[in-house]
């Protein structure tokens, strides 16, 4: 998506299947497909989010900006934070909207889910935790790490992997940080 369309191609071939008008000039979140719909959302100079089907017809329209953080979908629910920090979640089908939550700061990492729980960070290294919950804002918990965050979180194997700045200035140095659901590691005595 960008440019003012989205395009399908045939991964087979590389050839075009069909093109839409649709998003803005510019987009930086990642096309998501969730059951069977396509949903795309830009936000410069104008702000939309998009549905499509999988022939490009348009299902759905929402005019909320979500520029740098991609949408993420979690069973029939499709949850998305702005770059201003408010968290949205649409109904997958029909873009109802459920509900809007400001989280605070500002956001350039994509939320990224394990099981029901989400996870997001912030531009001041806060990460929020909440429910993969369309019926209403369910914070777990909100914890900070380090003085920044600017990348996505990534999972593996249940653990969640950070990139995080620490520092300012020219004392700022990044770290890679491993969060776990692993039960503790218990010490053996000799």
């Amino acid at each position: 998506s960008g440019g003012e369309k989205i395009i399908s191609y045939d991964p087979r071939t590389g050839k075009e299947d069909w093109q839409t008008p649709g998003t803005a000039e510019a987009t930086c979140g990642t096309i998501v497909v969730a059951k069977d719909i396509i949903i795309a959302s830009g936000g410069y100079p104008q702000s939309q989010t998009i549905a499509l089907d999988g022939t490009g017809q348009k299902q759905w329209e929402v005019k909320t900006k979500l520029y740098e953080p991609s949408l993420i979908a979690v069973g029939e629910a499709l949850f998305g934070i702005t770059d201003k920090g408010i968290a949205y979640c649409w109904d997958v089908a029909t873009g109802a909207e459920q509900w809007k939550e400001r989280l605070g700061g500002s956001f350039s990492a994509s939320p990224v889910a394990v099981g029901n729980t989400i996870y997001v960070s912030n531009l001041e290294g806060q990460t929020f935790v909440f429910k993969a919950d369309s019926s209403s804002y369910q914070q777990i918990s909100v914890n900070r790490l380090g003085t920044d965050c600017y990348a996505s979180s990534a999972v593996y194997d249940e653990n969640i992997y950070l990139r995080i700045g620490t520092g300012n200035g020219s004392h700022r140095q990044e770290e890679l940080v491993c969060l776990s659901r692993q039960p503790e590691l218990k010490s053996s005595q000799n």
